[in-house]
């Protein structure tokens, strides 16, 4: 099952918040993610080798959604996707 397709079944279930479906706006992405994930019940992680880039403080904003979810005591649900490559 890809991404996409999970995120389809998620539909089902959850009102999942993705940042890559907003349309183009002139607002701050950092803020628009943490206003979500503070509207959340539940945080919901998939993450692969590159998961965001480090501001200024050395801090991804995907880390700073999950800190923001740790600190609201939410349910946060991490799966990391591997890549197995073979010679």
């Amino acid at each position: 099952m890809n991404i996409y397709s999970l995120i389809l079944c998620l539909d089902f279930f959850f009102e999942p918040f993705l940042f890559e479906q907003l349309p183009a706006v002139d607002i701050d992405a950092q803020n628009v993610y943490l206003s979500e994930v503070e509207r959340s019940d539940v945080y919901l992680g998939i993450l692969s080798k590159n998961y965001g880039f480090e501001d200024t403080e050395g801090v991804s904003l995907t880390e700073r959604e999950f800190n923001k979810a740790s600190e609201n005591h939410f349910c946060c649900l991490i799966f990391i996707h591997t890549v197995v490559v073979s010679c």
